[in-house]
């Protein structure tokens, strides 16, 4: 993000009562020098500390010229912050373009393809979600080109993965079985998705073994979704949308989106509907 402010803020001599502090100020002045609307979130960070040390030696501070570096270090916070809040979307949209994403939406909440990007100005801080603040990926600093360069690396990561169909198709179709052995349902029945879920991660680490590696709801979401073939065994897999009384916890939906554009469906049951089964 460009900081089009030429202000500089020097740090004035310092007391020997002061001496000690100077390292916090020296890396708040280096903050303050070196690319500051990048590094916002670390010198407010900073600022706290420094703040919260000197309070102790508070009839010190205020005879010295730290007190006037104080001030002008606060007031510069809150003029990268409004420049922030100005330029931050535009500087994203950009930096999300030149990676092949979209950017859409009004503060705090963003979206830009399967994700959610819920920025917070005050913390300085951007969270990536997959889905509607469905499953929290990332929290990032209030930089345009790491949220960028964040959510390039976590989509190739999500999408990128090796998929075998087949073999996918078929490890939930046993782990479907065994969810239904366990509680007592036939394989036609709905079976809880999330359930599903863990049957079949034991099943693919189990079949992985020291080549496993994790395997999480996400994945799982991600998966369902590109899923094209889904008939096996004169059965085909149905996707059961869950209603009001299964979005309560998470622990018994699971969001699975329908296009690239972000829109989804939360999925509370998975179905192995019978060539007789309507």
């Amino acid at each position: 993000m460009e900081d089009k402010s030429e202000l500089t803020i020097t740090l004035p001599k310092l007391p020997d009562s002061l001496r000690h502090h100077e390292p916090s100020l020296r890396k708040l002045e280096k903050l303050l020098s070196k690319d500051p609307l990048e590094n916002l979130g670390k010198l407010k960070q900073e600022l706290k500390k420094v703040e919260k040390a000197l309070r102790t030696e508070e009839s010190d501070v205020s005879k010295t010229s730290v007190a006037q570096y104080i001030k002008l270090v606060e007031q510069r916070v809150l003029e990268l912050e409004a420049l922030s809040r100005k330029t931050f979307g535009k500087e994203l949209e950009e930096e999300l373009k030149q990676v092949g994403f979209r950017l859409e939406g009004h503060y705090p909440l963003l979206k830009s393809s399967f994700y959610t990007l819920e920025v917070n100005f005050d913390k300085s801080s951007v969270t990536i979600w997959f889905g509607p603040k469905q499953e929290k990926l990332k929290v990032c600093s209030l930089s345009p080109k790491r949220v960028a360069q964040k959510l390039f690396e976590l989509h190739n990561l999500i999408t990128k993965r090796e998929f075998v169909e087949k073999a996918f198709l078929f490890n939930l179709y046993k782990a479907c079985e065994t969810v239904a052995n366990k509680e007592n349902k036939k394989l036609e029945d709905p079976l809880p998705i999330t359930s599903v879920l863990l049957e079949y991660t034991i099943l693919v680490r189990n079949i992985a073994k020291e080549n496993y590696t994790h395997y999480g709801r996400v994945f799982f979401s991600y998966d369902l979704y590109r899923l094209k073939e889904r008939k096996i065994n004169e059965h085909e897999l149905e996707l059961i949308t869950a209603t009001r009384a299964y979005t309560r916890k998470k622990k018994d939906f699971l969001w699975v989106p329908t296009n690239d554009e972000g829109v989804g469906t939360y999925i509370s049951h998975l179905r192995l509907r019978g060539a007789n089964n309507e």
